[in-house]
């Protein structure tokens, strides 16, 4: 039936091992071979140098693209790239043939070894949201209002979770076992929190309602990975990374790279209206500029590369996100950081009775939990944590809007409304931040950082 998943998946090819030091080949051609689905966010509007469907913005030097020649360039090899991801598509395209294209899920086979998307976005009506609430030429407050609040129902009811669910589990079924399933996510629209458009609070309205669809996004990612007993899916956020948050930039990149809706910003990474783009090229608007291109490539390098250091994140280490299963991730943290300095197993404490597997190095430390209280492998990785006293495996580098050296009134500048907490009259005394993250203070002043953690905090290790 048009527009609903395939009854059954197809068949797959045997698995390749990816040697050490190179991308290993699974195609017939000896190639690696990168599909790039989604909308207008994958297919390289705002990158220049377009090229296929009319309309679609298939640029040269979209993420995939760029990520491909990247590939090629470190392990001498073939890489190819196949773009069918088209300005404007929703997921229906994914199922359906649109505008004499053909579905975008026809892409994908058993010689695809990674698929990069981005989906969900104009499915919440993003080109509405931008040309109704932002740019100054259209915008109406009316219709910002109404769009907003369509777009937050369809967060809040599970629609956009259930069309990504389906999406991505079709097009793991069309691919091999170990092919890399990623979904890409959006980054704000908007940088002041406060911005209003008449009755409109229209800065609050768009962080939360990406906020919210960032989390839906996360979720279905960890919910398949947890369901198939792998890692292959992956979320890659970007928002950290237009923020300036992300802990490789360089200090000149130390800013917010997104847009204002009243007034131009110097260090921006997208396509402002009118000033860097025409009404001519208005499918730009609101989208990556080369720059913000490049360095959403350079993103993919640091969290897919298996030879590229491990990330910390809020809801991930490296490539491997939240509520992926144990063995593989638990191999690649060996190879990585080397022999853990403590290996701990046990049932876990009585505030949170479930069977744990806590792996440290130095500091660091990277904890599995089962659901159930008896010796298991069907362990998922729920959260890290790092303490500072003990030192940390110099690979290990919190994402950069998770400083290690930060004050509680350092972090108060980012997040007004935190507070610190005590948790038993005398400590513990911590802070939980928005973003998914706890930092615990030395003290209830909070000048120095003890320890900061994601993902599950428990109290009684």
């Amino acid at each position: 039936m048009a527009g609903t998943p395939p009854a059954q998946a197809e068949p797959k090819k045997p698995n390749e091992v990816v040697a050490a030091g190179r991308v290993a080949a699974s195609s017939s051609s000896g190639a690696y071979k990168i599909v790039v689905l989604g909308d207008s966010y994958s297919a390289g509007n705002g990158a220049g140098k377009y090229t296929g469907a009319k309309g679609c913005y298939r640029s040269k030097n979209n993420y995939g693209n760029q990520y491909g020649r990247y590939l090629a360039k470190r392990y001498n090899y073939k890489v190819t790239v196949t773009t069918e991801a088209c300005s404007g598509a929703v997921t229906d395209d994914y199922w359906n043939s649109k505008a004499g294209r053909r579905p975008e899920r026809e892409a994908l086979d058993g010689s695809t070894d990674l698929v990069l998307m981005t989906f969900g976005g104009n499915d919440l009506g993003f080109g509405d949201i931008v040309t109704q609430c932002l740019v100054g030429v259209t915008d109406d407050e009316q219709k910002c209002a109404g769009y907003l609040s369509l777009a937050s129902g369809l967060v809040a009811n599970g629609s956009l979770s259930s069309r990504l669910h389906a999406l991505l589990q079709d097009a793991a079924d069309r691919t091999r076992t170990d092919t890399k399933i990623v979904l890409v996510g959006y980054p704000y629209l908007e940088i002041d929190r406060n911005l209003e458009f008449g009755s409109v609070a229209l800065g609050e309205s768009l962080y939360a309602l990406s906020d919210a669809g960032e989390k839906a996004q996360a979720d279905v990612v960890a919910e398949l990975n947890a369901a198939t007993g792998t890692d292959r899916f992956v979320f890659v956020s970007t928002k950290a990374l237009f923020e300036g948050f992300s802990s490789w930039l360089p200090k000149a990149d130390r800013h917010r790279h997104e847009l204002y809706k009243a007034k131009k910003n110097k260090y921006r990474w997208m396509v402002h209206p009118v000033s860097d783009a025409s009404i001519v090229t208005k499918a730009t608007y609101y989208h990556p500029n080369p720059k913000g291109w490049s360095h959403e490539s350079q993103l993919l390098e640091r969290r897919l590369d298996p030879h590229s250091s491990f990330s910390l994140g809020t809801d991930y280490i490296g490539s491997f996100h939240f509520g992926t299963r144990f063995p593989s991730v638990e191999g690649a943290l060996r190879q990585h950081y080397g022999h853990p300095d403590v290996v701990y197993e046990d049932e876990g404490c009585p505030m949170n009775p479930a069977w744990a597997r806590v792996l440290h190095w130095k500091g660091l430390w990277v904890r599995f939990e089962a659901e159930q209280t008896t010796p298991t492998t069907a362990m998922d990785l729920t959260g890290w944590g790092i303490t500072t006293a003990r030192g940390k495996p110099s690979a290990a580098r919190p994402e950069g809007r998770l400083p290690l050296r930060t004050s509680f009134s350092a972090l108060r500048k980012t997040y007004p409304a935190i507070t610190i907490e005590d948790a038993f009259g005398g400590g513990p005394y911590f802070t939980d931040l928005p973003v998914g993250a706890t930092y615990f203070w030395t003290t209830s002043k909070g000048k120095k950082v003890e320890s900061l953690e994601a993902g599950a905090v428990h109290w009684c290790e």
